[in-house]
């Protein structure tokens, strides 16, 4: 994995920062997503090459409820082209649903 996948990083101290990487790297090893997917938190986009590349993901493992990995055709329907790269849904425990 390239330096860049610290855009995945959360705001966690040892492993525990490493969570999604270490989930992202898992799911493009089995082909359901590629290396820089979109991030949905609580219904908010993260792209890999914008929203990422500018702000660190204000999140912990500890503030992640589920997380959820939409199938590419839906990706794509939703979020156009960019979903491409696979989806991770992420909904934190402080969501209001």
């Amino acid at each position: 994995f390239s330096c860049t996948s610290n855009r995945y990083m959360l705001n966690d101290k040892g492993e525990d920062k490493n969570f999604l990487v270490n989930m992202i790297e898992d799911l493009s090893d089995k082909g359901q997503l590629s290396a820089h997917p979109i991030l949905v938190i609580d219904g908010e986009p993260l792209r890999y090459d914008v929203e990422l590349k500018k702000d660190k993901l204000q999140l912990t493992k500890e503030d992640i409820k589920e997380v959820q990995v939409l199938k590419k055709e839906v990706g794509i329907r939703i979020y156009g082209e960019p979903g491409e790269a696979g989806v991770l849904v992420i909904t934190t425990k402080s969501s209001s649903s």
